[in-house]
């Protein structure tokens, strides 16, 4: 779901600038702007109770001197907007080099940040105050939905048997908090032990206050999780992971 958003207040991304550690060559001479090389965020992010969102961008930029600051911002999803909302930025690199490196940006969204669909931009700022030339093309779309999250997740019993019972409760963000969120469906997944693959064991329609129970055929040792995948409104859940073990 994409939705262009309008009237949304337009601010600049500001932050200090810190003295950064060595590792780039800054007695080089400045002879390009920096390059923002790529752009990656969720693709879905949930508004959790409080009417926040958290969620992390890694940027990938380059120049032929040191970088000091990366910054993150938002455009509505047309991209319309001349400059775009200031969400964050960073001043060290998680990994590479200051001339060569990936950026990981943390964003808390304010509780008044509309829902919808957003492009999420990025810009780069080098040692002689040089900025990457206007706005980077090289984008990420992520939306933003409502929080959904799946509580009180078991798998019983806890060792192996012939049968085992997987249940939970699906919920939703409400004015009120949390609550239960009816006549949804969702997947159980099994991961065999030893391997990295999840498979689906069955899905259940939650009840109306939102728990559900399937009770299936043991496969052995293991992970169990439940997985709820999302809708217009609210955002994608999985439940914490139960491991069942062999006698």
């Amino acid at each position: 779901m994409r939705a262009s958003l309008v009237g949304t207040t337009v601010l600049a991304a500001v932050a200090a600038a810190v003295v950064l550690p060595a590792g780039a060559a800054s007695a080089k001479s400045d002879t390009e702007a920096p390059k923002v090389v790529s752009v990656s965020a969720p693709t879905v992010i949930g508004k959790r109770t409080d009417g926040k969102a958290t969620f992390t961008v890694d940027v990938k930029a380059t120049d032929n001197i040191e970088i000091t600051k990366v910054g993150v911002g938002l455009l509505d999803a047309a991209g319309t907007m001349t400059k775009p909302y200031g969400v964050g930025s960073a001043t060290t690199p998680n990994s590479g080099y200051t001339d060569n490196g990936v950026w990981q940006i943390k964003v808390t969204l304010p509780a008044n940040f509309p829902l919808g669909g957003w492009k999420v931009t990025a810009y780069a700022l080098d040692s002689t105050n040089n900025y990457s030339t206007g706005l980077s093309q090289v984008r990420d779309s992520l939306t933003l939905k409502w929080a959904s999250r799946i509580n009180r997740f078991n798998a019983a019993p806890a060792k192996v048997a012939k049968k085992v019972a997987v249940v939970g409760k699906l919920q939703r963000v409400a004015s009120s908090g949390w609550t239960a969120y009816g006549n949804k469906v969702v997947t159980v997944q099994f991961q065999r032990k030893g391997t990295s693959t999840w498979a689906t064991r069955g899905t259940v329609v939650t009840a109306p206050n939102g728990t559900f129970t399937l009770t299936t055929r043991s496969p052995g040792a293991g992970s169990w999780r439940a997985v709820y995948a999302g809708d217009s409104t609210f955002a994608s859940a999985s439940s914490r992971v139960d491991p069942t073990a062999a006698k």
